[in-house]
């Protein structure tokens, strides 16, 4: 099973939660969910959890990690916002950092990978989630445009690596009517809260 340091951290820290706690009526979309640690830790606390992870090793550490959680579905597909194949690039330095979308630490290694349009594959699955976790490395804002256009609408913690995918994902929420936190240009973990509406 795959370990990470950095990717335990964040999510034990409990940053993803800072301004939505997870409640046993919740509903919540893991997009990104690595080797298993935010499934594993919120199963427990929330009614249901899907998580989707593209790479075939770490989907493998999360199907491990999470093999007695009765409350979770597991999808080894990338979220995005088409549906069909897509490349997933390897990123030799950090097994969390596989990407969509080539950046400086991928190498020329994919994967041929599934992907959902998010938004629509939710609908279809009748789950409308209370709470989303967004890592996907480049695919947040894509995600968040999917989920808005078929009207899911749910706090969010969204991990933005860049400033234009800050602005990217901001402008859709806020458009949406949602609150977006930080309010300052931030790479990082930002959240989403639909409590402004």
């Amino acid at each position: 099973m795959i370990e990470n340091a950095n990717a335990r951290t964040d999510v034990y820290s409990l940053e993803y939660e800072r301004h939505h706690k997870i409640q046993a009526t919740d509903r919540v979309l893991d997009l990104g969910a690595h080797v298993g640690y935010f499934t594993q830790l919120i199963a427990p606390r929330c009614r249901f959890v899907v998580a989707l992870e593209p790479h075939p090793e770490n989907f493998a550490s999360l199907k491990e990690r999470c093999r007695f959680t009765a409350n979770a579905l597991l999808v080894n597909a990338a979220a995005f916002h088409a549906s069909g194949k897509g490349r997933l690039y390897e990123c030799p330095a950090n097994d969390g950092a596989h990407s969509l979308f080539k950046h400086g630490g991928c190498s020329e290694v994919f994967h041929q990978v599934p992907t959902v349009d998010i938004g629509p594959w939710l609908c279809a699955l009748g789950f409308i989630p209370d709470f989303i976790k967004i890592d996907t490395e480049g695919a947040e804002g894509a995600i968040i445009e999917s989920l808005l256009h078929v009207g899911i609408v749910a706090d969010m913690a969204v991990e933005c690596h860049d400033l234009m995918l800050y602005w990217r994902c901001r402008n859709a929420a806020e458009a949406a009517g949602m609150k977006w936190l930080p309010q300052v240009e931030h790479v990082g973990v930002c959240w989403a809260n639909k409590s402004a509406l």
